[in-house]
């Protein structure tokens, strides 16, 4: 009971799947990845064995529309189920049950795929896929796109609850960590959406901090400069990131600018002093404890 998208980036060879639903925890039910493998969401009366079965056999080299064909042969529910599989080179296979609950449909195109059912209306997966197609953003925002305008049209008629966004690469390392580039879940919230974007707008500015350390390393501080400012329109009120941008110009010479910003940071928190001094003590900041506010 639920609206998805499985989709590959084109660009960067990513494959994503992002899903909403009024039942809670839906990222422990729909979305299923693995880097350099594919994609599969299972939902309706959602059956997980489509999950780690499909990409299994999407391991072992079958094409999505064999793989769909052999999931449902073996399924006596599969009239009540709905699923959508994609493979690392975009290939796409998808269905809807004659007894999902109306609206229930699909709509696949050139690496994606949006399915839906239980919807308010019938324009749901109309809508998804003309987002995802109009939307000209870094990937993990076509698929938020997507999600978006589904709820624009009605969503879940029973309302929101969980959503999630996974998205893996499209050659695997073998490192799980690099291997998954979005992993962000909402468990049980009243605007699913609305939280699952903070979460994504606050990877995509905690990013950039590292980008920012790796810039301060390289001894770029323009570069650094020019990612602080785009986290600053990001996360304008966050501490942490300003923070630590202050200890990096410190580290690189520009002593007075880091200092002002790190009193900036401790006059709106009382801790953020005390991590100050003991960076202090500790030699990891190399100013005077008497430079900092009080």
């Amino acid at each position: 009971m639920t609206y998805s998208i499985v989709a590959l980036d084109q660009e960067s060879g990513d494959i994503g799947v992002a899903v909403q639903s009024h039942w809670f925890g839906v990222a422990n039910l729909v979305p299923f990845a693995q880097a350099g493998i594919g994609a599969v969401a299972t939902q309706a009366h959602t059956n997980t064995e489509y999950g780690d079965k499909g990409l299994r056999l999407l391991r072992e080299g079958i094409e999505p529309e064999q793989i769909l064909e052999r999931l449902l042969s073996d399924d006596p529910g599969r009239e009540f189920r709905q699923a959508a599989i994609i493979s690392r080179d975009g290939r796409v296979a998808t269905h809807t049950g004659k007894e999902c609950t109306q609206y229930a449909g699909h709509r696949i195109g050139a690496g994606y795929s949006v399915q839906a059912n239980m919807m308010l209306t019938d324009t749901v997966c109309e809508a998804m896929e003309r987002a995802f197609l109009a939307t000209k953003a870094p990937f993990p925002d076509q698929l938020m796109a997507a999600l978006t305008a589904a709820e624009a049209e009605g969503g879940d008629l029973r309302g929101q609850r969980s959503a999630s966004i996974v998205i893996v690469r499209g050659v695997g390392t073998g490192s799980t960590e690099k291997d998954r580039v979005i992993n962000l879940h909402v468990y049980d919230h009243p605007s699913a959406l609305l939280e699952l974007a903070r979460l994504l707008k606050t990877q995509h500015a905690y990013a950039l901090a590292y980008k920012i350390d790796c810039a301060f390393n390289q001894g770029d501080v323009a570069t650094a400069r020019k990612h602080f400012s785009e986290c600053l329109a990001l996360l304008p009120e966050n501490i942490e990131l300003s923070f630590w941008y202050g200890a990096g110009l410190i580290r690189s010479g520009e002593r007075k600018e880091g200092i002002d910003l790190l009193n900036s940071c401790i006059s709106k928190g009382e801790s953020w002093g005390e991590l100050a001094k003991r960076m202090i003590a500790a030699g990891q900041l190399k100013i005077k404890q008497e430079e900092l506010s009080k």
